[in-house]
């Protein structure tokens, strides 16, 4: 097996934002955590060029993880594309 073979990428969460977050204060003791972020996903953002991988990786954020990524990394770094709302079932639930 060859290390590109090894190295698969996940698909992105459409259940939640797979951003991870830094918690504790610089008062704590030892080195802060870091903590997948609970949110809904509302885009996804693919990479423009692949990385030191050579895979182009794509991970799904919500607003707030969306606009802290535009905040930190170089312009043009990423695409962000909305996922579509899921259409609400108009089906009544079964009887038991």
């Amino acid at each position: 097996m060859t290390r590109k073979e090894a190295l698969k990428t996940l698909p992105p969460d459409l259940a939640r934002c797979q951003a991870e977050k830094r918690v504790g204060s610089f008062l704590s003791f030892g080195t802060s955590r870091m903590v997948r972020c609970v949110n809904a996903p509302t885009m996804i953002a693919t990479e423009r060029q692949p990385g030191k991988d050579d895979q182009i990786g794509s991970m799904s954020l919500c607003d707030g993880c969306a606009n802290t990524m535009q905040k930190v990394l170089p312009p043009g770094h990423a695409t962000l594309k909305r996922i579509p709302d899921k259409p609400v079932s108009r089906r009544r639930p079964r009887r038991q």
